[in-house]
Parts: structure tokens; sequence; C-alpha cells
């Protein structure tokens, strides 16, 4: 236990965290939070790439390069981008 200057009393969180054996992964935020897929594939300069995979309907190769830049469902992403761009 601790003591502020007014006498008040608090625990420590980080020793209290210790002692109940849980450990707390601290979560880093993606460098693409915030970002749109474009801007996510453009910074990546992987624009071209699926620009090519969507171009011959590589499902495989866009759901690779959707994934590389942290998109979450990126089959479900792919899925509806090939459903709605039909040749």
């Amino acid at each position: 236990m601790f003591a502020d200057k007014s006498g008040n009393s608090f625990s420590d969180p980080i020793a209290d965290v210790e002692r109940s054996g849980q450990k707390r992964k601290m979560s880093i935020p993606s460098k693409y939070a915030g970002m749109t897929v474009n801007e996510r594939l453009f910074d990546a300069r992987l624009s071209g790439a699926f620009d090519v995979a969507t171009k011959s309907r590589d499902r495989a190769e866009m759901i690779r390069l959707l994934t590389k830049v942290e998109v979450d469902n990126a089959a479900w992403s792919v899925d509806i981008l090939l459903a709605n761009h039909r040749r």
C-alpha cells in the first residue's frame, strides 16, 4: 500500500497484477490504424500488386495482400469485391 500527501492510501496496480498472476499484454496500435484499405495498400507499396490481382481475379493473392496490410476479414472483403466487380 502507498499513501499520497493527504494520507489517503492506495494499492500499487502493477504489484496487484503481479500478485494475481495475471499477465497483461500491452497492445501496440497498428501502423495502419485509421487508414482506409487504399491508403494501407499505398503505404505498403502494394497498390499495383493488388490492382493486378483484382484484374486477374486472383482471390488468394488479393487475400494475401489485404492480410499483409492488416485488413480484418480479408477473405470476406475480397469476396464482396469480386461479387460486385464481375467481368
